[in-house]
């Protein structure tokens, strides 16, 4: 299970402040969950008709319960970057991929999100993802991968 909320503010057309919370309940990983609050920089490296691509970076702490006993709890210094690109393949067919590296003294992980999106009308979106998160951590590395099919709808 994964919580996330991310408020930005641009101060340029390319340049914004951004902050960010989460809360993640990974049954396959060594945390019983884990708890994200940061805040950092991001910019628009490219911007045009076809495609976008942004990066970030930023710096935070991270809350972590271990599961198994003895259920220690610890909390580290954390940065992250980012990365976002979208592509337009067609004017209905788009491609998205998304990374992200959290870099802990006790826990990386890594992050990636690749999907596919066709407008099959104005507000509704076929989307077919693969998300990747790899954990690497003193008490427990971890791989998950998880394939998904949906729908979107926007106003």
């Amino acid at each position: 299970y994964l919580a996330s909320a991310k408020a930005t503010h641009y101060s340029t057309a390319t340049f914004y402040q951004y902050g960010r919370v989460q809360l993640e309940k990974d049954l396959n990983s060594a945390f019983d969950y884990q708890a994200n609050i940061t805040a950092g920089l991001g910019y628009e490296v490219l911007r045009d008709d076809l495609q976008f691509l942004t990066v970030e970076a930023g710096l935070g702490v991270r809350h972590s319960k271990q599961k198994l006993a003895p259920r220690d709890t610890t909390n580290e210094s954390l940065g992250t970057v980012g990365l976002a690109y979208e592509r337009k393949i067609t004017d209905t067919l788009k491609f998205n991929q998304d990374l992200a590296y959290e870099y802990g003294e006790d826990t990386q992980i890594l992050r990636s999100r690749s999907a596919f999106s066709a407008a099959l009308s104005k507000n509704i979106s076929g989307i077919v993802s693969y998300q990747l998160k790899d954990t690497m951590s003193d008490t427990g590395d971890s791989r998950d991968g998880l394939t998904s099919i949906g729908l979107k709808y926007s106003r």
